[in-house]
């Protein structure tokens, strides 16, 4: 009885101490990160009104709030040192969090300053700060640095040594990931029974009346919604249907997990779209994303190969077949440039890579017999780059905005250089720059001979 007891003991740490859903905790780290930082960084400007010393929820309001129930680190002074320290502080260790460096340290760290900048000010958030409370309490125990973070490595390293002390992090590990989809399940199976009871619920009109409120509201959007009936009735009691059968739907099995997973990304994008709960909405889609597993996510990541691959050797495949249409050739020009110039070499370089039509035929007026080829001067050649385009010579800017107009990731710039042109600076401009390059003679260019040994040896000792 005892040895079988101690059988199924075995068997059960065997497969609890088995790491799961390492990628989606790290992805939860990442999205939550970014959401608390957004919190942050959106009220910076505003910081002093909205949280310090003087902000509008007096700091005596806040004492008073503090003592009853909770604690904040700027509560310890009225300072307004120690609110810029604390403050500062928050921001620094929630980024040194989101890339992942100490990150077991790091998040009882974030969730200290997180805790004390939401009760500073506890009027001031959208909702979503009472479900990451909770759910930072379950990240304690999990792995969240597994993957994009700088603790990758050390913590593939302690993973592949084991130990008895590896499984314990493991199994605590994988409880928390039960924990944030049991509180995800409880969430909105709650939330979807209390809708049912709401009589506006009920008539279908909820919808409608949520559009309404100006701070929840997206002008000459909301509109084409609340104007609807069937959009309004559809999209009530579908909310309320979906939130009731989240928790059922995320336990039968991996494919009504996806769809209640999919159901919950798209209803939360909503939410921050046409209510405009950034935060409330991260936070959310950051729990969900922890709940897929590993496998799907490199399913996931195999498919996107296959489809950038077959994009990549349809661009390639539509690139070649454009390049050999009888149609561009009137795009196609020469263009002499300065190969004793570093800085005409790097540049000609780069434009090159940029010549996806290859519309561009590149010469340097150093190599022999261009000059004569082309019947141009050396020093008009060297004072601005030659453009040749079906018997038409460009020079300077010209032949910079000819060159722009066959590459299509310049096109942006075309203004830029336009209006220049157009107000008589652009050659003025061109000349300037043209005149403070650097040359270095170099007697060869792209094509250089290379002398036998009996040449160098005539050459270097002519007497013999």
């Amino acid at each position: 009885m005892i040895s079988r007891i101690y059988t199924h003991w075995n068997k059960f740490v065997d497969y609890a101490s088995q790491d799961r859903l390492l990628m989606g905790a790290s992805r939860f780290r990442i999205v939550a990160g970014i959401a608390i930082l957004f919190q942050y960084l959106s009220n910076y400007y505003n910081r002093h009104y909205l949280f310090g010393p003087d902000a509008a929820w007096s700091f005596q309001t806040f004492r008073e709030h503090i003592a009853r129930e909770s604690f904040s680190l700027y509560a310890f002074s009225s300072s307004l040192f120690w609110f810029e320290l604390v403050f500062h502080l928050g921001i620094i260790i929630t980024t040194l969090w989101l890339i992942g460096w100490r990150t077991r340290l790091m998040t009882i760290l974030t969730y200290i300053f997180m805790w004390s900048l939401h009760e500073r000010t506890p009027v001031l958030w959208d909702g979503g700060d009472n479900l990451i409370h909770l759910i930072f309490i379950y990240a304690f125990f999990a792995n969240l640095g597994a993957y994009f973070s700088f603790d990758a490595e050390r913590l593939q390293k302690a993973r592949e040594r084991g130990g008895a002390g590896q499984q314990v992090l493991s199994i605590f590990h994988n409880a928390a990931i039960l924990a944030f989809a049991i509180q995800l399940c409880l969430l909105y199976g709650v939330s979807g029974l209390y809708k049912v009871q709401g009589e506006m619920w009920q008539n279908g009109t909820a919808l409608y009346y949520i559009m309404r409120i100006d701070e929840y509201s997206w002008p000459g959007v909301s509109e084409l919604i609340y104007q609807n009936v069937f959009l309004v009735t559809a999209g009530t009691y579908a909310t309320v249907a979906f939130q009731v059968a989240f928790p059922f739907l995320f336990v039968m099995n991996r494919y009504t997990r996806w769809v209640a997973l999919v159901g919950a990304f798209g209803f939360h994008l909503g939410i921050a779209a046409f209510m405009g709960l950034i935060t409330f909405s991260a936070f959310m889609i950051s729990v969900e994303l922890a709940l897929i597993p590993d496998s799907e996510y490199c399913s996931i990541k195999q498919r996107i190969d296959r489809w950038r691959q077959n994009l990549v050797s349809r661009f390639i495949q539509w690139q070649h077949q454009l390049r050999r249409s009888p149609k561009l050739a009137p795009l196609r020009i020469q263009v002499l440039y300065d190969g004793w110039c570093p800085f005409c070499q790097k540049s000609i370089a780069r434009l090159q890579r940029l010549d996806t039509l290859q519309a561009l035929d590149v010469i340097s007026f150093r190599e022999p017999g261009v000059l004569s080829q082309f019947e141009i001067a050396p020093e008009r050649a060297e004072a601005r780059m030659q453009v040749y385009k079906n018997d038409k010579t460009l020079e300077g800017i010209d032949a910079v905005t000819c060159i722009a107009t066959r590459l299509p990731l310049l096109w942006p710039v075309l203004p830029l250089l336009w209006i220049p042109q157009q107000l008589g600076l652009g050659q003025r401009v061109y000349d300037w720059f043209a005149s403070r390059r650097t040359i270095i003679p170099t007697g060869c260019d792209t094509h250089c001979e290379l002398q036998s040994t009996n040449q160098r040896q005539s050459t270097a000792s002519p007497h013999s």
